[in-house]
């Protein structure tokens, strides 16, 4: 079977999938619900991006051609009580979904329609980090709550739970404290300085796996260092003298494999280095995930 994987022109969108048991009718109005819920998490991230000063960056989700989000149905192969009954409801539904699509490309956020009551899962979500995330639709509910859409495709995005914040009226959105109103949920400085970095927050930026081309501007020698988020410099590499020109080959270019001085890989968070020619510096930013 073909995998379905976003078209090469739409990288870094995030697709929607709604998964259904066999046994199951879908869920009344689904494609309509589900669009209004991802449009308020986009708003909710966008918000706090500005109130933490990054401006309004948010995610981007697969729109049809009328501009509302695109829902891919996806049939199970068995009934609600064999993907509901016991640890491993994720893993059961993301198996059968891995044979249509490629969720190793792109941010896939799973809407399942499997929780009844006795069920394993009754609501709320799960999620691998900087993977596909998942969410229950509620047996007893409406619909899925926006807190746990947003929480959980923060896990998608790399965010891991935070408490730092947690004050009884405004509580992070990586916390998993319930009974605090969605408007209060709070988006940490740290978190938002991650987004800011990350290729769903920056639509058009240049991937990870592309070439990068650094252009000497003076025939001198240079040194790009690379530091983390307080301030401590991980890795120097020093080429020496440079003509001036362009360099992309690992071998002239500054070249860095995301490992410290003691040739350990570097952990998961957001990084500056800095590029010295001469009186030229230039300092820009970058995210490793992993």
């Amino acid at each position: 079977m073909t995998r379905n994987n976003l078209a090469q022109d739409a990288p870094h969108e995030i697709r929607i999938i709604y998964f259904l048991p066999r046994n199951r009718q879908p869920h009344p109005n689904i494609d309509p619900k589900i669009d209004v819920l991802m449009k308020i998490v986009q708003q909710f991230y966008a918000d706090r991006m500005d109130a933490n000063g990054f401006g309004r960056k948010t995610f981007k989700l697969e729109t049809d051609d009328s501009g509302s989000t695109q829902v891919h149905h996806v049939d199970g192969q068995f009934t609600v009580e064999y993907y509901n009954s016991e640890p491993g409801v994720f893993g059961r539904i993301l198996s059968e979904i891995n044979e249509r699509f490629d969720t190793s490309q792109n941010i896939y956020f799973i809407v399942a329609d499997v929780t009844y009551p006795g069920s394993y899962w009754c609501g709320g979500g799960q999620a691998l980090l900087g993977g596909p995330s998942i969410v229950y639709i509620p047996f007893d509910e409406p619909f899925v709550s926006r807190y746990f859409a947003a929480h959980e495709i923060g896990h998608s995005f790399g965010l891991q739970h935070d408490f730092r914040y947690e004050s009884g009226s405004a509580t992070d959105i990586m916390s998993y404290w319930v009974g605090i109103d969605f408007d209060d949920r709070t988006l940490s400085k740290c978190a938002a300085e991650w987004l800011d970095a990350s290729a769903y927050f920056n639509p058009g930026q240049i991937s990870s796996n592309d070439p990068t081309t650094i252009q000497m501007l003076t025939p001198l020698g240079y040194l790009p260092n690379a530091y983390d988020v307080q301030g401590s410099v991980v890795r120097k590499l020093s080429l020496g003298h440079q003509p001036a020109g362009v360099y992309e080959n690992r071998g002239r270019a500054a070249y860095w494999d995301g490992k410290n001085e003691n040739g350990e890989p570097v952990a998961s968070s957001v990084y500056f280095f800095t590029l010295t020619a001469g009186e030229f510096n230039a300092t820009r930013k970058l995210l490793i995930a992993k």
